[in-house]
Formats: C-alpha cells, sequence, structure tokens
C-alpha cells in the first residue's frame, strides 16, 4: 500500500467505539482504586514507637517518679558522671546490661575502630575529620549517617531487649584503643553541643522526665530513650518530631555546627588518639 492509500484508509476509518456504561464504570473504578494508593503512599505516615522504647520510657518514669528508692531517686543522680548507669535516674535501670555504652555500638556501625569520648560529643560532631578514629580516612560521612538512621531502631531494640545471663553484649562494642577529644577545649565544646541535644531531649520526653536537670547522663539518655532526636542531631534532613507524633524541633544539626563554628570551625575539633 502507497503511503498516500494508508493515510485515506485512516482518514476514512469508522470511529472508536465509546466505552460501554459498564466499561466507564470499571474505568472510574481503577482510577479511584489508583488514586487511593498514590494518596497512601504518598502521604507521610507518622512513625511508631519502638515498644522497647516505650517500655524504657516507662522504667525511667517510674525512677523519675520515687525519690529515694535505692539509686533511682532524682536526689541520687549520679552527677560525678561515674560508670555506674543505674545511678542515674533516667537511664533504665534493669538486668539487662549496660544501657549507658549502648553509643559505642553507633561508633561501632559509623567504622570507628577506636573508642572515641566523650561518646555523644564526638558522634555528633563528625563532620568527616575524625580519620584518626576510623578505619577509612577519608570516608564518607552521608554514607556513614545514613546506615545509623537506617539500622539505628534494629540496634537499640536489640540492646534493650537483650538478656545478659547467655553471655553475650548487645549495647557495647569493645575496642582495643581509643581517643577522646582535645583537652584544651574539650569542656566548653561538649557543653555546647550537649546543650543542642538535650533541649530537643527534653521537648521529647514530656510527660516521662519533667526536669531533665535531674539525668547524670542526659546524652546518654537521648540515645537510649529518643532516638528521633540523635537522627535528627546527624542527619539535616531528618523530622525530628517523626511526622508530628512529638513536638521537636527538627534543627539540631544546624544547632552543633553553630556551636562548632564558634569554637574555630571544624578543623578545632580534634582526636587525642592512643
Amino acid at each position: 500500500m502507497e503511503p498516500a492509500d494508508e493515510e485515506l484508509q485512516q482518514l476514512t476509518a469508522p470511529p472508536a467505539r465509546a466505552p460501554t456504561h459498564k466499561a466507564r464504570a470499571l474505568i472510574g473504578c481503577v482510577a479511584l482504586a489508583s488514586t487511593a494508593l498514590l494518596v497512601a503512599v504518598t502521604q507521610p505516615q507518622t512513625k511508631r514507637v519502638s515498644p522497647a522504647v516505650l517500655a524504657a520510657r516507662e522504667i525511667v518514669r517510674k525512677q523519675i517518679n520515687s525519690p529515694g528508692a535505692g539509686p533511682h531517686g532524682p536526689g541520687d543522680a549520679d552527677v560525678t558522671h561515674d560508670v555506674d548507669s543505674c545511678s542515674d535516674p533516667c537511664i533504665p535501670c534493669t538486668n539487662a546490661g549496660s544501657y549507658s555504652s549502648f553509643p559505642t555500638i553507633i561508633q561501632h556501625l559509623m567504622v570507628y575502630n577506636r573508642e572515641a569520648t566523650p561518646y555523644g560529643g564526638v558522634i555528633f560532631t563528625d563532620r568527616g575529620q575524625y580519620g584518626d578514629a576510623h578505619q577509612e580516612d577519608p570516608y564518607n560521612v552521608k554514607d556513614m549517617v545514613s546506615a545509623v538512621v537506617e539500622s539505628y531502631d534494629e540496634l537499640l531494640e536489640t540492646c534493650l531487649n537483650s538478656d545478659p545471663s547467655d553471655g553475650s553484649d548487645t549495647c557495647s562494642h569493645y575496642y582495643v584503643n581509643s581517643c577522646e577529644l582535645d583537652q584544651s577545649s574539650r569542656n566548653s565544646q561538649v557543653s555546647c553541643v550537649e546543650a543542642c541535644v538535650t533541649d530537643r531531649f527534653a521537648q521529647t520526653m514530656k510527660g516521662v522526665i519533667d526536669d531533665v536537670s535531674v539525668c547524670a547522663y542526659p546524652v546518654s539518655s537521648t540515645f537510649l530513650l529518643a532516638p528521633n532526636v540523635v537522627k535528627s542531631c546527624l542527619d539535616p534532613t531528618y523530622d525530628a518530631s517523626e511526622g508530628g507524633l512529638y513536638d521537636t524541633d527538627s534543627d539540631c544539626y544546624a544547632c552543633i555546627s553553630g556551636c562548632m563554628e564558634a569554637q574555630g570551625g571544624v578543623d578545632a575539633w580534634v582526636l587525642d588518639c592512643e
């Protein structure tokens, strides 16, 4: 068939039949179903809090509201920051292990090959300058943070549900060597960073801990009781409110960056390693 004949045949062909009422109804149902599915996928989902975290918060709430009951009363808070985490009423004290060492698990996930202290002061200020404490230098901070955000809940739940009687410790990682922030300006450096974290910890913990000043280890408590805060302090894009679940600011990362800038910038944050 010549091109001209083919064009003529297309022009003179009978028009396509309009869909019947039944077909139109079917098309409409499919369209509605597709729209509903699209809305369900695109609408932000409210995050559910881990049952293990809720249980840990309940333990802390009882400890906070039972002053004078052994080492758990607010008046007995371990302000000297000794090793015994059970002396802090804001850390869930059961027989499940050393919860206050949980940040070492996060450092392990961040590919640290040395224990770096203070845990929060180092973890939250890691902008790629701590090569001496990492297995690789330079290392990819973005990938490292993504791994933490993705795996955090599972690691924390495993820790909080651990049973020390089986001989395993899922709440800490053992390192042979260690590092610590340079002592020359460590106090002023870390106190600023801790304020960024604990302010948002207080917002999240409303109804559980009315006054976080009773906490001996507020940053350690944040790692255990408020994973939403930890993630937002590491990832500037993370919603600390988790879809409106908490009335919590999401600018922790920027707050910490401001602390670092005020202390001389990223290059001023260095580690002394063994």
